[in-house]
């Protein structure tokens, strides 16, 4: 056995305070142990055990179901082991990556030997209790952030002009060269759960406002009315200011 009933306890009790952090989802605030203080925390306490991951016919970690992928971690000592648990390969929004890239079938890795090593020796395992899929409620009524990119700002008249904030196009990460019609339609939560949380720093007071307007019009269920092509050839023509930084930070941490 390489985690007695006893250590398990021990480990669950244990105060990891100091090695949780915070991520901002569409739904709120979650706690999570990255996969760097994971380890740290595995090696004081078990320093003889290790991740090691389920490998394939052509000795891959990766899985792969009807254009999904999923990877299988395990903790072992070199003779014995544990099972392996399931892990998808998910975005930040908690979905399944159709096709997944190398960077994110690594991600997925890095996040599945935290919740490994939680769940096989209860090392910073409160942070997974009441993991599971937001309720429909909450989907259906995501927060409002409370921050300085939130709607907040914008009470009274608009500091900006935005004629048609479907058309406005993004310039970076994931979903550059689509439009913010586009992705409000996609993923929602990004714009709600990321543009405008409190991470992501608008340099564009237009952007902004294009943000701002496509978050109401995902709370009204307005937001799949598609511009037309005169539309988006006119914005981007109108829209030389949107240089915002590329988006390195929009995956859950490590």
């Amino acid at each position: 056995m390489l985690i007695t009933d006893e250590e398990y306890n021990r480990n669950r009790k244990l105060d990891v305070s100091d090695k949780i952090e915070k991520r901002k989802t569409g739904w709120g605030q979650a706690d999570y142990v990255s996969w760097v203080n994971a380890q740290i925390l595995l090696k004081e306490n078990h320093p003889k055990l290790s991740i090691a991951f389920e490998k394939n016919a052509d000795g891959s970690p990766v899985f792969s179901h009807n254009g999904f992928a999923f990877v299988q971690p395990y903790l072992t000592d070199g003779d014995e082991r544990t099972p392996s648990i399931f892990f998808p390969v998910m975005n930040n929004t908690f979905n399944a990556i159709e096709h997944p890239n190398a960077c994110e079938i690594n991600t997925a890795c890095q996040r599945a030997t935290a919740k490994a090593i939680a769940t096989f020796t209860g090392l910073g395992i409160c942070c997974f209790a009441g993991e599971d899929v937001p309720s429909q409620a909450s989907l259906d009524n995501p927060p409002t952030t409370q921050n300085k990119s939130s709607t907040s700002d914008f009470q009274g008249k608009s500091p900006v002009n935005v004629d048609d904030w479907r058309s406005y196009p993004i310039k970076f990460g994931k979903y550059a060269n689509k439009n913010l019609g586009q992705v409000s339609v996609e993923n929602p939560d990004y714009i709600i759960g990321y543009l405008m949380g409190d991470k992501f720093e608008f340099k564009s007071e237009t952007f902004k406002e294009a943000c701002r307007q496509a978050t109401e019009a995902i709370k009204d269920g307005t937001q799949d009315e598609p511009p037309t092509e005169e539309e988006v050839e006119e914005l981007k023509k109108n829209q030389n200011d949107t240089t915002e930084e590329d988006d390195l930070s929009e995956d859950v941490p490590f």
